[in-house]
């Protein structure tokens, strides 16, 4: 069987009841809420078993594992002889039973395209257990996007699934096994349960169509921006850890992705790197493969950005000119700099053809009028030698394709960049998710933007002076609306650069940035650092280019902020990745020792702003970061960031308001009234707990309509799941209370995690005396 092949058995018969066993325990345990009799599944065979899992909640488009523990999973045999598996095939539905006890395996999987019937689904079981506090003991992938139906439209109507590989593709895939020293990548597109692998190297051959249970590509679906999937261990990591290429062959060890970003934003895939050992991966790379997802894309999209923006009447987010860019991939490290990518646009521009550019060396195609040196090209080695951008003006190329010489502008840019060009989709880097540092020498490689030659714009291309002196910016972490968020080095040691790309958007007050003044002189070890701000006008067009473009409206200033560096990603990551569990898998029991540590952390840290006056309005696992920290068993600590909406509540105990946090981790004031209040800023930390012990994000699976359905008018509530120790399930519920009044303070949260850590090291201290 190859890399992404299907599975196949013989049917369930009547007589098995592996179905209701598995089905009818979960009810005991509270696990399923509304569904018909085990009976129902017991005889249930092909089309009926969906129908019947239907009924319970469970649709078509949800995956649902009912796994052994993790720890028997990790101590059986490798050649043990596993519990027969059973695949009734209808059409494309097939479901999957497995064992003899409860803890039996149950997978229900849609293979159809996209349908009517697909795309307005309701509740599922992921929902469900959610609401009802108490998630199921299964593997449930990654929860669907709230905006999938949308994203299946657009994937769909580029015509791109179940076609033949793409030679244009091939090329930036071995251009990427060159740059990056791996040897299989893919371009995976994402077409609901299914991945289907339009080209590939190495293990993977594209052209083919998985039908396997939700792949790690899916992961990418899930964060609110853009940015990559790395895990460079899959065994440990609770997103990967029991998929089904990681269990089974080709056993994938490493897994980094870049997502593919559509010109109207969503995320048709992933242009993926796979390994069948673990290895580390340095942000460089990771940068540099965020570049060839780009270009992976303009391949995929040229033909319908032009007929969707035509049948929308909407400014895409690329320009139409970018698919017909002439652009280049060079090696600076060799002499005369090694061409090793040219795409088909660089004939229609220069009259070259591809397959001579790729056999010449940069210089021996274009060439400088006036220049005498033999070897040109050490002219650039102050930029190329420090990595730095540079353009090369009025550069001309003498080709049998053109009637006459023509002139040509040649910006160069740095493989690590966050962006090849100015069109290009910011893709983040998470921190934390590379390991490796990146090679003191540094890569040689430029991604080479070839235009006909333009004064204007030659003149717009000139080095822009950073705000803060001695600043040095690294990759791109992430991207919002409101910007971007860069890695960079200042005064010797790393810090976190947040650029707003409008200023005026942000509230000020005396004088600066809401998030300056409100945090300013606010020392805290559980609170990220603001070491400075400063404003910057904007670059990549001219004032008067802008105010022609927008009415008139004077251009805006961009808000730039230094912030402490936190190298271990955020809270939400960590949920994902396992790191609260005993075992970087989802059925191992919560580690409470790392989430009353955690727990502590972030309750100092809101206690100390409420005391100073300042709520945070936005308390969530993602505006919760990680550092590195040796002083623990779990080697990190958390720190409260993000305060973007924060305010100076001053005498005022409510504020009303639509500006809006995370919908999931929002009260149910704040969704009905609009008004927040610390105690608000409480009821998103009862969020997090939920979050940090179930292991699971909070309402995944509902869109924004449901989850304030769910909240603001059904009146439902995250509760504990039966197990959970009764003082933590005690001080979720009065975090997360309806009535704001009955919310506690963080002075009170912090005592009652005190009370817990020193009763959990009490029954650990008797357990070793035992």
């Amino acid at each position: 069987m190859g890399f992404l092949s299907c599975c196949s058995a013989a049917p369930i018969t009547k007589g098995d009841n592996v179905l209701a066993t598995s089905v009818q325990k979960s009810k005991e345990n509270g696990q399923i809420a509304s569904h018909k009799t085990a009976a129902d599944l017991q005889d249930a065979t092909n089309a009926k078993v969906v129908q019947a899992l239907a009924r319970a909640d469970l649709n078509a488009d949800t995956r649902v594992h009912v796994s052994a523990t993790a720890e028997a999973a990790d101590n059986s045999a490798p050649n043990e002889t596993a519990a027969p598996l059973a695949y009734p095939l209808d059409g494309n539905t097939r479901a999957l039973a497995g064992g003899d006890t409860p803890d039996a395996l149950i997978e229900v999987i849609d293979c159809n395209p996209v349908s009517p019937s697909r795309l307005n689904v309701p509740l599922n079981a992921f929902t469900q257990s959610t609401i009802e506090g108490n998630p199921y003991n299964i593997h449930l992938g990654a929860p669907l996007p709230a905006v999938n139906d949308e994203r299946l439209a657009t994937l769909l109507s580029m015509g791109q699934v179940g076609t033949p590989p793409d030679p244009n593709i091939d090329h930036i895939l071995e251009l990427a096994c060159t740059v990056l020293g791996v040897e299989t990548i893919m371009v995976s597109l994402l077409d609901g349960e299914k991945k289907f692998i339009k080209c590939g190297t190495g293990l993977v051959k594209g052209g083919g169509i998985s039908l396997d249970p939700p792949a790690i590509c899916h992961w990418s679906l899930v964060p609110t921006l853009h940015q990559m999937v790395i895990v460079e261990d899959t065994h440990e990591d609770a997103r990967t850890r029991f998929n089904s290429t990681v269990v089974n062959p080709p056993h994938v060890r490493f897994y980094c992705g870049a997502p593919l970003v559509a010109s109207n934003g969503h995320r048709l895939g992933m242009l993926c790197v796979v390994d069948q050992k673990p290895r580390n991966f340095d942000e460089e790379r990771a940068a540099i493969l965020c570049n060839l997802a780009e270009l992976v894309v303009r391949e995929l999209e040229a033909a319908w950005a032009a007929q969707y923006q035509r049948r929308h009447s909407l400014k895409l987010m690329r320009a139409m000119s970018t698919y017909s860019q002439a652009f280049l991939v060079v090696d600076t490290s060799a002499p005369g700099w090694r061409v090793l990518h040219a795409n088909d646009s660089i004939t229609a521009q220069t009259g070259i053809p591809r397959e001579t550019a790729l056999q010449h060396r940069f210089w021996d195609l274009f060439s400088i009028d006036g220049s005498q040196d033999q070897e040109p090209w050490t002219a650039y080695q102050h930029y190329t030698g420090e990595q730095k951008p540079f353009m090369i003006k009025n550069a001309h190329c003498e080709s049998a394709g053109l009637s006459a010489k023509k002139l040509f502008n040649i910006m160069f840019r740095p493989a690590t960049t966050d962006m090849i060009d100015e069109n290009a989709q910011l893709i983040g880097v998470p921190a934390g998710t590379c390991t490796q540092a990146p090679a003191a020498a540094g890569t040689k490689y430029y991604f080479v933007t070839v235009r006909p030659g333009n004064a204007a714009l030659a003149a717009s291309a000139g080095k822009r002076k950073l705000p803060f002196e001695g600043l040095r910016l690294g990759p791109q972490l992430g991207k919002g609306s409101y910007g971007k968020v860069y890695r960079g080095t200042w005064q010797g040691k790393r810090v976190a650069v947040k650029v707003v790309d409008d200023a005026d958007k942000v509230q000020m007050q005396d004088g600066k940035p809401m998030e300056a003044a409100l945090t300013e002189g606010l020392t805290h070890p559980a609170i990220c650092r603001l070491y400075a701000h400063a404003l910057r006008s904007h670059s990549r067009v001219s004032s008067d280019e802008w105010q022609r473009e927008n009415g008139g409206i004077p251009h805006p200033d961009e808000l730039w902020l230094l912030l402490e560096y936190c190298d271990k990603g955020c809270v939400q990551e960590a949920v994902d990745k396992g790191w609260f569990r005993m075992k970087p898998t989802i059925e191992a029991a919560p580690n409470m020792a790392v989430i009353l540590s955690t727990a502590a952390e972030i309750a100092d840290a809101m206690g100390f702003l409420h005391s100073k006056g300042v709520m945070h309005g936005d308390l969530t696992g993602g505006n919760v970061l990680l550092s590195s920290m040796t002083d623990n068993r779990h080697k990190f600590c958390a720190k409260v960031a993000d305060f973007g909406l924060a305010r100076d509540l001053g005498v005022v105990s409510r504020v009303e308001t639509r500006t809006y946090g995370t919908l999931t981790h929002m009260a149910p004031e704040v969704l009905s009234a609009d008004m927040v209040s610390k105690v608000t800023d409480v009821y998103s930390f009862g969020v997090i707990l939920w979050e940090m012990y179930n292991g699971q994000r909070a309402w995944a699976g509902l869109n924004t309509a449901q989850v304030i359905h769910a909240v603001a008018i059904d009146n439902q509530s995250l509760r504990a799941p039966e197990g959970t120790p009764r003082g933590y399930a005690d001080l979720m519920a009065a975090c997360m209370a309806r009535d704001p009044e009955a919310r506690p303070t963080f002075e009170e949260v912090r005592d009652a995690v005190a009370q817990l850590r020193a009763e959990l090291d009490a029954e650990l201290d008797s357990d070793v005396v035992e």
